[in-house]
C-alpha cells in the first residue's frame, strides 16, 4: 500500500516532534537528502530524512562527552537521523560535503529561518574547501564503480550513484563551489548541448523513475565508456588547498545554543500566526508582543533578540550610531529582520 507525500509529510511532522520532546532538543534544520533530493527516486524509494539540532545549554557544560546523533530506526518507508550542532560544525570544519547537501536540499521538512541562512550565508561560503569536496566525490565515484558496475547486469540506480558524484566533482573543479542537488539540473549545466551521453542520462533517469529499487539494466556501453574516461581524468586534476577562517563555526555554536536557551523559556503562544509579526483580526490589528520599533533607529525582534536598521526612520543610522557610538558596525545588524516581517519562524502559516 503506497501512501501520499500529504500522509508521508506529516508522519515525519510527528516523528520530529516527537525527537523533540524526547529528547529535549530544538531541532534547527531537517530536510530530505537521498534520492528524492536529487531527483531520481523510484516508485518504492524510502524517505531519508536527515536533521540538525541544538541540546539546552547544560549539555554542553558536562566534563564527559555525550552522545551526539540521534537515530530512528529504519523502517520499509522512513529513514531518521540527525546531527548535534556540535558535531555538525566540527564536520564542516573538516569539509564534510553531506552536511553541504542537506542545507541545499530542495525538500525542507522543518527549519529555524535564522540558522539556514547563517548557515547557507556565513558559514558554507566562509568554510568551503573545494579540494576536500573534489576528492570526496572523486573517492565516491571510484568506490560505486568498482562494487557496482562492473557486471554485465547492474542496478538502474547504480549508475546515478557513479554519475552523480562525478558530474559533482565536474561542478567543483569548474566553479570552485558546491552545486545545487538536482541530478537533471547538474546535467543541464555541465552537458548545455545535446549529445548521446546527455540522451543517454536522461533515459536512464526515465527508466529510474519508472523501476523499482531493485531492477536491473544490460550494461550501457555509452554511460561506462565516459565514467572510465572521467574517472581517469578527474584522477589527474589538482585543487588548490586552501585554509579557511574558521571562526565563523564557534560563533555560530555560541549564538544558536544561547540563543534556543534564551527563546525555550518564552512564550510562543502570544506570537501571532502566519508569516508575519501580526494578524490582522476585524477590525484591529494585533502586533506580536515581541516585536518593538525603538527610539534609536532600530527595529527589534525581542524573542530572537535580533536587531536592523529602521527601514521607515530616515535618520535610522544617525540615531543607531548616536545610541552605540561611532564604533558600531551596522553591516553586522541581522539584515533579514525587516519592519514586522516574521523571522523566528514560530507558528508559521503562509499566507495566500
Amino acid at each position: 500500500l503506497l501512501m501520499s507525500d500529504i500522509d508521508i509529510n506529516q508522519q515525519i511532522e510527528q516523528y520530529l516532534k516527537r525527537i523533540e520532546q524526547e529528547h529535549d532538543v530544538t531541532i534547527l534544520f531537517a530536510c530530505e537528502s537521498g534520492s528524492r533530493a536529487w531527483g531520481f527516486e523510484s516508485p518504492d524509494s524510502d524517505y531519508d530524512v536527515r536533521f540538525i539540532y541544538v541540546h539546552r545549554l547544560e549539555w554542553y557544560l558536562r566534563v564527559s562527552p555525550q552522545r551526539d546523533v540521534i537515530e530512528i530506526p529504519i523502517n520499509d518507508v522512513l529513514d531518521i537521523n540527525g546531527w548535534e550542532l556540535r558535531k555538525a560544525l566540527a564536520l564542516l570544519k573538516k569539509g564534510n560535503a553531506t552536511l553541504i547537501e542537506w542545507l541545499s536540499s530542495p525538500i525542507i521538512y522543518q527549519q529555524s529561518g535564522y540558522f539556514e541562512r547563517r548557515m547557507r550565508l556565513e558559514a558554507i561560503p566562509q568554510t568551503y574547501q573545494p579540494e576536500r569536496s573534489f576528492h570526496h566525490y572523486l573517492h565516491m565515484a571510484r568506490r560505486n564503480y568498482r562494487e557496482y558496475l562492473q557486471g554485465e547486469q547492474v542496478r538502474f540506480k547504480k549508475y546515478l550513484y557513479v554519475l552523480r558524484p562525478i558530474l559533482v566533482a565536474q561542478w567543483v573543479e569548474q566553479k570552485r563551489n558546491s552545486p545545487l542537488m538536482n541530478f537533471k539540473w547538474l546535467v543541464c549545466q555541465l552537458m548545455p548541448e545535446p549529445t548521446p551521453l546527455r540522451q543517454a542520462i536522461a533515459d536512464l533517469l526515465v527508466q529510474k523513475k519508472q523501476a523499482l529499487e531493485t531492477e536491473y539494466t544490460p550494461k550501457i556501453t555509452i554511460l561506462n565508456d565516459f565514467i572510465e574516461s572521467e574517472l581517469a581524468r578527474l584522477a589527474l586534476v589538482d585543487i588548490e588547498v586552501i585554509t579557511p577562517d574558521f571562526s565563523i563555526l564557534d560563533e555560530i555554536l555560541h549564538d544558536m545554543v544561547t540563543r534556543f536557551q534564551d527563546m525555550s523559556q518564552k512564550d510562543t503562544s502570544v506570537i501571532p500566526k502566519g508569516e508575519y509579526c501580526y494578524d490582522i483580526p476585524t477590525p484591529d490589528r494585533t502586533i506580536c508582543p515581541y516585536w518593538q520599533r525603538t527610539d534609536y533607529g532600530m527595529v527589534k525582534c525581542n524573542y530572537m533578540n535580533l536587531e536592523h536598521l529602521d527601514e521607515f526612520d530616515t535618520n535610522a543610522k544617525a540615531k543607531a550610531i548616536a545610541h552605540y557610538g561611532d564604533h558600531i558596525d551596522l553591516s553586522n545588524c541581522y539584515s533579514y529582520l525587516f519592519d514586522e516581517e516574521k523571522i523566528c519562524d514560530v507558528n508559521m502559516e503562509w499566507d495566500d
